[in-house]
């Protein structure tokens, strides 16, 4: 790679001068830096040697005073400067005892310092002088001095002799001069470059700018161009060769330009020549036509290079011979005679010619004409012959095509429109768009394309333009149109338009056919469709439509509020082959249970129908609720159930009633019997009476138990003791839970108050809890027992009685479902399901609790919780009443029961009454109508007179007497004798009785009667 330097003066010039600002810098650089360097060397060394010696005289005279440690801080200030390198003390056995490293402490001087000579450190040492030496490297200063050093016991007396040693770093001295020496070099460069800057503006303006412009004329004029002139002016030598050069290129200029003128004249013809020469040679050969020239004798003088391909000879070997020589005889001669007709008329003169080839005869059509020379006389003749073969046979082709053409263009079944390209008017139609719009072809060539249409958006001129402009551009369109013929009927096309070329022309063609029939069958099915949609959105059963692959189609509204939706959802998912079978055509049912959207069950009725939907296999499933109808029957069959519970229970009641009145005669006789022994007897007899009392009484209540549970009346609040409820259900069910083995525990409360409550369905409560515990413990292994307890609590005025059982107790799952109504986990036939539900009403109208706790270590403990209520006055028992005073009353018995007739009369005779009796109820009124009675006893059920009539009678006979009848009766299941005793006022004395009631009862209505 070479360098060339510029030759330029505007720039060689400064780049001399800057290269000597440059060189002087550098001379000086290397001449002075050193210099500096020694003497910066030189003064260091010279401070050097006065710090030595300050340094020496101070630690001699702190060693002399012997002051160690201040001469040991004196080095160790020295560690602070980093000037110095290293300082080091030593004693006389040279022993490094300060230093400014630490780590030379107790070590031998020329351990740490082997660049010291030790013998010349002794001597130097004794002799006290400094010694001063550079390093070997030349960057720092060693040096070392003798210190005089006293005793500990003689100060100030010098005994031993130390040394000092140390290095100062020469490298900032040097520093320091080599940046002076640079500032002044930098200084005097600057002034150099000044100076040659200033030189280098002389020299440009004086000399380099004008000798470049004279430079810069010469060199345009050189490059050609004339017009190029220097300008310089000035009496100097510069000047007059501007001058004379301007001159020069003046003269130049002018020969230059007339030369270049002849020039290019010569060489424009001499191309223009060359030119046409190659242009027609190139015509002559690269054109398709067979172009020859035959001289006035017919021979040939040129043929072009499409006459060479065809007949397969070169210009050479055609040149000089005739038609005769090259083509078949017959040829030759027409050709020849075609010639001569050209030359005689001396005119172009246009032939059809045949000439053979290889592949058969070419037809041509060649246009002979005269060639004249300078004189006008006509000598040769030329030919330019076309090949119009494949045009003849194209033409004949393109006949029977426009044949063709026309014919499938008027036997299409469909419209057919030819449209012009720019303006879209029509050009042409076949036969049946004339026959579907009623035009002939003459009139469609005047008919605006928006006639075809309703003239209505988007059947409009401005439509259809736009269509057949698509068309042209490009697009394949396929649009509906609603046609309107001539006679202003309206029918429905389906319009194909496309840009098609014909017999060599761009048009539009747009194809029509009659889709009127297919848009009305359309317009039913669409119509039928929301027909469908209509019938499928707004029927109340919940409709889902699947397709063959069991996915859903469309589900109605209805199906959306069936599950819980309002705004649609992805529909249900019966089961895959439910849907199957369906689709194979067979209607199927089923019943599920689904949930809705809120989590709640939701029974529902599937129907799956097989049905055809657009043409394809669907199935409809039709979906009803039946949740309500399943709980509908549900309850039903569980009100059928209870209703067949309170046949028995009331079957059972009749029975009851029917037992309990059959006992009720006989107990009365007993229970009074006994009283009645008790009262009279001596003690002995008196205790045996009180045990027939006391076991009569107890069949009383529990026939009275019986009664009050088979009683069908509205519940009555009155003051109950609770504790007698409990007992009483005990008492009920001691039988059966005696037998079954099972232990009872009573624990009973003294101090619980009354509450106001219904004691007979408080009763039935608590039985049904001691029967359920009966019944859980009866095929448990023992021991079984079973806890009665009663507690009050003040704080929350309530009293709690709890029934508990060691059975197994109820699982966590079931207890929230224990109160409901039905729900049971007995065997069927052992339980209705009804019990607890029943209880849990009872104790709920009470304003109470019945609660359910199973303890951790078996069993089940209800509690029943009931609130204190204060009494009213009228509400509490007023205790028993007053026996009846000594007055005696006649009083008349009427029963058809012997026993019960003496038992009553032996009553009352022992209370000083006279009593009569009667045994049925036509005998009383045959006594009342003789004798007057204070009180009349009469048996409400009798043969032959009941009660109820005997009272009637009474009251229309004698009204006074009515109100001294008091009714007797066994039988309290009869809500008709309830509601006939209170409509009457009268009290009512129910057997058993005991006779401090009935004398009660006689002396309150002998009272009254008073």
């Amino acid at each position: 790679m070479s360098f060339r330097f510029p030759t330029s003066l505007k720039v060689t010039v400064p780049l001399i001068l800057l290269g000597f600002a440059a060189a002087l810098s550098a001379v000086n650089l290397l001449y002075h830096v050193p210099q500096a360097e020694r003497a910066a060397d030189d003064a260091t060394r010279k401070r050097l040697a006065q710090e030595m010696s300050r340094l020496q005289s101070t630690l001699e005279y702190l060693l002399l005073k012997g002051d160690e440690a201040a001469a040991q801080h004196e080095i160790a200030v020295l560690a602070h400067n980093h000037d110095y390198v290293f300082a080091a003390l030593t004693d006389d056995q040279n022993v490094v005892t300060a230093a400014t490293r630490r780590a030379w402490l107790g070590r031998n001087i020329a351990d740490v310092l082997p660049q010291f000579d030790r013998d010349e450190g002794v001597r130097t040492a004794r002799g006290r002088p400094a010694r001063i030496d550079i390093d070997e490297d030349h960057i720092a200063l060693l040096a070392d001095a003798g210190v005089l050093m006293g005793s500990e016991h003689e100060e100030l007396r010098p005994s031993r002799t130390g040394g000092l040693f140390l290095a100062y770093d020469l490298s900032r001295s040097r520093s320091e001069a080599r940046a002076q020496v640079l500032r002044q070099s930098f200084y005097w460069a600057g002034w150099v470059t000044a100076l040659a800057l200033a030189m280098w503006l002389v020299f440009h303006f004086l000399l380099t700018r004008r000798t470049a412009r004279l430079v810069r004329a010469a060199e345009q004029l050189a490059a050609g161009n004339l017009s190029a002139r220097s300008g310089l002016t000035g009496r100097d030598e510069l000047g007059r060769l501007s001058r004379a050069f301007d001159a020069m290129a003046l003269e130049v200029a002018y020969t230059q330009t007339r030369l270049r003128k002849d020039i290019a004249e010569r060489a424009a013809v001499q191309r223009a020549l060359e030119n046409s020469e190659a242009r027609l040679q190139q015509i002559l050969n690269n054109t398709t036509a067979v172009v020859f020239v035959k001289d006035t004798e017919g021979r040939f003088l040129f043929v072009n290079r499409q006459f060479e391909r065809l007949f397969h000879c070169r210009q050479a070997e055609v040149a000089g011979k005739t038609d005769h020589e090259i083509l078949p005889e017959e040829i030759a001669r027409v050709l020849r005679a075609n010639d001569l007709l050209v030359l005689e008329r001396n005119a172009p003169i246009e032939f059809e010619e045949t000439a053979p080839l290889d592949d058969g005869p070419h037809t041509y059509i060649s246009i002979k004409f005269p060639l004249h020379d300078a004189n006008g006389v006509a000598y040769a003749v030329c030919g330019i012959a076309t090949d119009i073969t494949e045009r003849k046979r194209s033409d004949e082709a393109l006949r029977v095509s426009e044949e063709s053409y026309r014919a499938i263009f008027d036997a299409a079944e469909d419209s057919i429109f030819v449209h012009d390209i720019e303006t879209g008017a029509i050009v042409d139609v076949n036969r049946r768009a004339c026959a579907t719009f009623g035009y002939t072809r003459e009139e469609f060539r005047h008919v605006e394309v928006g006639a075809l249409g309703t003239g209505e958006r988007p059947y409009t001129q401005q439509d259809a333009i736009e269509l057949i402009r698509r068309a042209a551009a490009g697009e394949e369109l396929r649009v509906e149109w609603l046609g309107k013929s001539k006679d202003a009927s309206l029918r429905w096309h389906e319009v194909f338009v496309k840009r098609v070329t014909i017999g060599g022309q761009d048009r539009v063609l747009a194809l029509a056919r009659n889709i009127t029939g297919r848009k009305l069958a359309e317009g039913k099915l669409r119509a039928s469709e929301e027909q469908y949609h209509a019938m499928f959105n707004a029927s109340i059963d919940g409709l889902a439509l699947w397709n063959a692959a069991g996915e859903i189609v469309a589900t109605n509204p209805a199906l959306w509020r069936m599950y819980g939706y309002e705004d649609g959802f992805t529909g249900p998912s019966y089961d895959s082959r439910f849907l199957r079978a369906v689709a194979a055509g067979q209607a199927r049912r089923l019943e599920l249970t689904e949930v809705r959207r809120d989590g709640s069950a939701l029974e529902v009725e599937v129907h799956g129908i097989p049905m055809q939907y657009q043409g394809k296999p669907h199935v409809l499933t039709i979906a009803r609720d039946i949740t309500e109808n399943k709980r509908s029957a549900e309850e039903l069959a569980r009100q059928r159930e209870s209703s067949y519970q309170r046949e028995k229970l009331a079957a059972l009641g009749s029975l009851l009633a029917g037992v309990a009145h059959e006992l009720n005669n006989p107990l009365s006789v007993v229970v009074a019997r006994a009283i009645m022994l008790e009262e009279e007897s001596y003690p002995a007899a008196q205790v045996a009476a009180s045990k027939i009392r006391t076991a009569a009484e107890r069949c009383a209540r529990i026939v009275r138990t019986f009664l009050a549970m088979a009683r069908q009346q509205p519940p009555e609040r009155v003051p109950v003791a609770i504790n007698d409820v409990a007992s009483a259900a005990l008492d009920i069910a001691a039988y059966t839970v005696r037998t079954s083995s099972i232990e009872v525990a009573v624990d009973l409360a003294e101090d619980i108050p009354p509450i106001l409550a219904d004691p007979d369905q408080l009763h039935q409560v608590l039985l049904n809890l001691i029967v359920n515990a009966q019944q859980v413990l009866r095929d448990r292994a023992g021991p079984r027992r079973i806890r009665v307890a009663s507690r009050y609590d003040p704080d929350a005025r309530a009293i709690r009685i709890a029934v508990a059982d060691n059975g197994p107790g109820i699982p966590e799952h079931l207890r929230a479902r224990v109160f409901e109504p039905y729900f049971t986990t007995k065997p069927t036939g052992l339980g209705t399901g009804m019990g607890l539900a029943v209880s849990h009403g009872i104790v709920e109208a009470h304003g109470g609790t019945l609660t359910l706790d199973c303890p951790e270590m078996g069993g089940a403990v209800f509690t029943i919780t009931l609130p204190v209520c204060p009494l009213d006055a009228s509400g509490v028992d007023p205790g028993p009443a007053r026996e009846a005073n000594a007055t005696p009353r006649r009083i008349l018995i009427v029963d058809d029961e012997a026993e019960i007739r003496e038992t009553l009369a032996e009553i009352l005779s022992g209370a000083q009454h006279n009593v009569a009796t009667a045994g049925s109820g036509r005998e009383a009124l045959e006594r009342m109508a003789a004798e007057h009675y204070d009180v009349i006893l009469t048996d409400i059920r009798m043969p032959d007179l009941d009660g109820r009539t005997l009272y009637r009678e009474i009251e229309r006979r004698w009204p006074e007497q009515a109100s001294r009848v008091v009714f007797v009766t066994g039988d309290s299941l009869a809500s008709a004798l309830h509601e006939f005793a209170r409509e009457c006022g009268r009290p009512v004395i129910e057997k058993p009785f005991v006779p401090g009631d009935v004398r009660r009862v006689v002396a309150e209505t002998a009272l009254d009667r008073e």
